[in-house]
């Protein structure tokens, strides 16, 4: 929630950004200019600065104002999901953020109808984003899938993996390292063989032979590249 720090050195007007339930309308380190503002005259859409709730209170937040209650004033973050649990009100109101500065240049904080409008418009573009990756996840998941069936990357790919033997208080474990990095792990006795993407698309378990004794099976010979 604490969004700046309040010992910076700079004048009571300025405040320099560090949350992200603004992101979109502001970036870390941007300067945020404060003015004040009469009760009377705040609009949805206007981006506020307030203390928040509590005994000793959670810092100062900005956030814009979505709506306006007898109680006080519903505000949200611009790239928040859901409205802030409490009201802010007269009494914890610090003013509006009129301005940014960002790389020396001094950019005007939309308000009132032309805010609103831009958070929607963000938070359109976010929907949109996540309903694309998502499916990209899905389709993924269904490709890797189909690599690891056709084996095709093991056939284009051949990385050296060295077998380490091991032997702990759970009984004996096999590592798989390559380039000093542990890809796979195979305890013995479980019979549990685990493998890190994306070497599960070169590391198979092998199918049991026919007459294959029970001791063989319980060795790294169950395993292969």
């Amino acid at each position: 929630m604490l969004q700046w720090s309040e010992k910076l050195g700079l004048s009571d007007h300025k405040r320099v950004y560090k949350g992200r339930s603004m992101e979109g309308t502001f970036r870390f380190g941007d300067l945020l200019i404060i003015v004040g503002v009469r009760w009377s005259n705040i609009r949805p859409g206007d981006v506020l600065v307030y203390r928040g709730p509590g005994q000793n209170g959670e810092g100062e937040i900005v956030h814009r104002v979505i709506d306006i209650l007898p109680g006080g004033l519903v505000v949200q973050g611009d790239n928040n999901s859901v409205p802030d649990n409490s009201l802010v009100t007269e009494k914890n109101l610090v003013g509006r953020v009129s301005h940014l500065q960002r790389d020396g240049k001094r950019f005007r904080v939309y308000r009132g109808r032309s805010g609103l409008l831009r958070m929607h418009i963000h938070r359109g573009g976010q929907h949109v984003l996540g309903v694309m990756w998502r499916k990209f996840r899905t389709m993924g998941r269904k490709y890797y899938g189909w690599l690891r069936k056709n084996g095709l990357i093991a056939r284009l790919w051949r990385p050296s993996i060295v077998k380490v033997r091991l032997l702990t208080k759970s009984g004996p474990l096999i590592k798989y390292v390559s380039r000093d990095r542990t890809v796979a792990f195979y305890w013995v006795k479980k019979g549990q063989f685990k493998c890190r993407r994306p070497y599960d698309l070169v590391m198979r378990r092998k199918r049991r032979k026919e007459g294959t004794s029970p001791e063989l099976l319980k060795t790294i010979t169950d395993y292969e590249r």
